[in-house]
């Protein structure tokens, strides 16, 4: 993706993340209690869904009916340090 840095005067960032989005193989997502409730997390996540891009989710305290698009993967934060939790995770998105 891109950080605030990336952008030039006069960018819009609407516009830089359609860029980037379409430029995606998948969408990976930290969901938490804080940005499952942010407007610009249920952007992204709406505009990934929207160009049919897989999403893969790692989850804090998060589970899945309070995600408002389908998910391909998850992993939780316990998992990430599991091998064989991130090999599934990586092959299901």
């Amino acid at each position: 993706m891109f950080t605030p840095e990336d952008l030039g005067i006069g960018d819009r960032v609407d516009t830089r993340l359609r860029r980037e989005l379409s430029r995606s193989d998948v969408f990976v997502v930290l969901l938490s209690p804080a940005s499952i409730s942010s407007a610009w997390v249920l952007h992204e996540l709406g505009a990934a869904w929207a160009l049919k891009k897989p999403i893969a989710a790692v989850t804090t305290t998060v589970n899945g009916p309070k995600v408002p698009v389908s998910v391909n993967s998850w992993i939780s934060m316990e998992e990430i340090d599991d091998p064989e939790a991130m090999k599934r995770w990586l092959l299901a998105g």
